[in-house]
């Protein structure tokens, strides 16, 4: 009886001890909020030793390009030309399987 009188006289009491045990609870307990994700993209870097960014984009990167255009589930290809080495970044529809398309990109 003596609790419930002290809650009923003192609000604030009981609202604060619920507020106190959730914290305590939240902190002891391990929670995995947001999983572990791998976005679907991978890039390919090649060398062209010796050549301008420009030649690099025209002999290897645009070639390259319109070859990796044709992997399933790709929906986008950016590329970045360098001095001696592009590098070409293709992003992945979520639901394609990465594994099957490293194994394409070695083939090719």
């Amino acid at each position: 009886m003596r609790i419930t009188n002290f809650s009923i006289r003192r609000s604030v009491f009981p609202i604060v001890a619920m507020i106190l045990f959730l914290l305590i609870s939240l902190l002891n307990i391990p929670l995995k909020l947001i999983p572990p994700i791998e976005p679907p993209i991978e890039a390919v870097v090649t060398s062209y030793p010796e050549t301008s960014p420009r030649e690099v984009a025209d002999k290897v990167s645009k070639p390259l390009e319109s070859s990796l255009a044709t992997l399933p589930g790709l929906n986008n290809i950016s590329s970045i030309s360098m001095e001696g080495s592009p590098m070409i970044i293709l992003e992945f529809s979520w639901v394609t399987s990465m594994d099957d398309i490293k194994y394409q990109l070695t083939e090719t």
